[in-house]
């Protein structure tokens, strides 16, 4: 009797550990899957030498709660900054940001409005040439972007 109870009790906890192992890994795959950042359409114009500046476009979608673009690293580039675009007393100047905010919804960073830029160009940048960039986010959510040059 004894030993019935024993392994009655066994499966139990076998049965609950693996109920609460199935649950947990539901929970983390469901967040993988519930990425509320994403991505598309990343791209720079070509630039003949290193060394240049070139604008990184693309276009930003949240589907969560309002976030921020912290930081962005290029292996083609030496450092890189965020850029939105102010009325001042001459006229139009791209004004350096330390976050560009992402709201609910799309972001187009573009010309003429918020922008990421790319500075000191480690090579010469081809159309038709791809690299990554790491994209890091306030939420603390990070992306690897793929990048296409085009000609201007």
């Amino acid at each position: 009797m004894r030993t019935t109870q024993t392994r009655a009790a066994a499966r139990a906890a076998l049965a609950a550990i693996f109920l609460t192992a199935s649950a947990v890994a539901g929970v983390h795959a469901a967040r993988a899957d519930a990425d509320p950042l994403s991505v598309a359409d990343a791209w720079t114009p070509a630039a003949a030498a290193s060394g240049a500046t070139v604008p990184l476009y693309m276009t930003v979608t949240n589907t969560g709660a309002a976030d921020a673009l912290l930081r962005i690293r290029c292996p083609v580039a030496n450092f890189t900054d965020k850029r939105v675009m102010d009325v001042g007393e001459g006229g139009l100047s791209a004004r350096e940001v330390k976050a560009l905010p992402l709201p609910p919804g799309k972001t187009e960073l573009k010309a003429g409005a918020a922008f990421v830029q790319l500075l000191q160009t480690t090579q010469p940048l081809a159309a038709g040439d791809h690299f990554n960039c790491h994209l890091s986010f306030k939420s603390g959510a990070s992306l690897d972007v793929p990048v296409t040059v085009r000609a201007h």
